[in-house]
């Protein structure tokens, strides 16, 4: 799986940084920003198959069983089924499930903070006293 994985993600990671430098050095265009979306699109959804084909290559080889306790590692659950109805079962699942919501909270707190930093910096470039016709602000965050 890493011999597949490993390059995509490495170009993903390359696509992404050129898409900042695209924005960062202020020459995105409308055409250059589509085409280099779709390109990032194309990627990522190479690497979620060829990662999603090995977890269906993973069932095909455990029982009943096995992909049961998979299934409940993996943080998947039947929606069915609350989890406070399972008060015998571990709390192994409830505890990836808050982990789960944490990570997402902190991702989306750090791309608050990048927000915040680009705004200010934005902000920081104003000189007032111009026209809204020549604000860089409203230049900056139409793109």
């Amino acid at each position: 799986m890493k011999r597949e994985t490993v390059p995509l993600g490495t170009k993903l990671i390359e696509q992404e940084k050129e898409l900042d430098h695209l924005f960062s050095a202020r020459v995105v265009t409308p055409e250059t920003l589509k085409a280099t979306v779709a390109a990032i699109s194309i990627t990522q959804a190479q690497l979620r198959e060829s990662h999603l084909k090995y977890h269906l290559s993973t069932a095909a080889l455990l029982t009943r069983n096995q992909m049961q306790q998979y299934a409940g590692l993996r943080g998947y659950r039947q929606p069915d089924v609350p989890l406070s109805s399972r008060k015998e079962d571990h709390c192994v699942e409830v505890d990836q499930l808050a982990a789960a919501h944490l990570a997402s909270v902190r991702t989306k707190i750090a791309d608050l903070e990048r927000l915040a930093l680009e705004l200010q910096r934005i902000i920081s470039c104003c000189h007032g006293g111009g026209r809204i016709a020549n604000c860089r602000i409203v230049e900056a965050l139409s793109l």
